[in-house]
């Protein structure tokens, strides 16, 4: 492995989403109705989409939208559109931080080979201030360290309460 690859390989599919639990967080974490649902992304279009009950600070029910992700030379750009759709507990009016809907950066990598691939430094969207309103999505950017070797598609985890998404596909620039 190269030192500027960053590439981790993992030794169990727990450890893709270990620290990832709850008792990093300031709240307590909230057992989500779907439980580790599994989204794949073979339909051609290019984004696969899942709407997802609610759970931690956001009560209503959110669309995660996950388009292809897109390697430019060593990076990797991942973009997710997140809409909040309300729901029960959930104010019409409020204006909605993405963080309330995304606990912390998405894991890109393969689960059924145990890699996963890095986000670079700061080079995300600050979930914290982005926000929007119910029915208008809100995108999340993030940038990753780029597969060492050509890939056909990779895998997105929304963390260990959210969503993966399998067969993500993988575009070059």
């Amino acid at each position: 492995m190269r030192r500027g690859g960053r590439i981790v390989r993992l030794v169990a599919a727990v450890v893709l989403v270990a620290g990832c639990t709850g008792a990093e967080r300031d709240e307590p974490a909230v057992p989500v109705a779907f439980d580790g649902e599994v989204v794949t992304a073979g339909d051609g279009g290019g984004v696969a989409e899942l709407t997802v009950p609610g759970s931690g600070r956001y009560p209503g029910r959110t669309r995660i939208a996950v388009q292809a992700l897109v390697v430019d030379g060593p990076v990797m750009e991942l973009r997710v559109a997140f809409t909040p759709l309300g729901g029960a507990g959930a104010d019409p009016d409020e204006r909605i931080p993405l963080d309330a809907m995304l606990d912390r950066d998405p894991v890109v990598g393969d689960v059924t080979s145990l890699v996963r691939y890095e986000v670079l430094d700061d080079w995300h969207t600050d979930a914290v201030r982005a926000e929007t309103v119910k029915g208008r999505p809100v995108l999340y950017q993030a940038w990753y360290t780029a597969p060492e070797v050509r890939v056909e598609a990779l895998d997105v985890v929304m963390g260990p309460e959210g969503p993966t998404f399998r067969d993500v596909p993988v575009t070059y620039r």
